[in-house]
């Protein structure tokens, strides 16, 4: 039942790497990890892709 959804957003994705889409993240951790940038999830995170609101259109 999840292999479906799944699949379905890596295929969604894959097709979208040549576009090179605008993400918008909200509520994620952001840290230096071994001296590199690193950016986590939480349980309340957020991932737009391509978000059709001003700002991130100026971008």
């Amino acid at each position: 039942m999840g292999g479906g959804f799944a699949e379905n957003d890596s295929a969604f994705l894959e097709r979208l790497k040549d576009d090179k889409p605008t993400l918008d993240l909200c509520y994620v951790r952001v840290s230096i990890y071994k001296g590199r940038f690193v950016i986590s999830t939480i349980p309340v995170s957020s991932v737009l892709i391509n978000p059709i609101f001003q700002k991130a259109t100026d971008l």
